[in-house]
């Protein structure tokens, strides 16, 4: 059970990670 909860906030963290990184990527085109 424990295995399957650090599963979850890992893939929910690479999740977060993912958003951020497009985000930037957008606000940067959108800036130029």
């Amino acid at each position: 059970m424990r295995d399957l909860m650090i599963s979850l906030v890992e893939s929910n963290y690479e999740k977060s990670d993912l958003y951020e990184i497009t985000t930037a990527k957008s606000s940067s085109f959108s800036s130029k």
